[in-house]
């Protein structure tokens, strides 16, 4: 059984939370540094606008959700 990637945790925090989240809190939650919840979430976005989904990572004030 394979390990998860960083920006598969971080788009399951996403989804469970259901609200914005700021990125230290991110950071806590999927157990990595900062920085590298940074580049997952940069990925996460991307791979969102590649598969032309309904869902999107959105910024809000410098925390992060998931929504349609």
């Amino acid at each position: 059984m394979s390990t998860p990637s960083l920006a598969s945790k971080i788009e399951a925090v996403l989804y469970l939370k259901g609200r914005p989240i700021g990125l230290k809190e991110l950071a806590e939650l999927a157990r990595d540094e900062p920085e590298q919840v940074l580049a997952a979430l940069a990925t996460l976005t991307a791979s969102y606008a590649q598969r032309d989904s309904a869902l999107e990572v959105v910024e809000q004030s410098g925390r992060y959700c998931l929504q349609l």
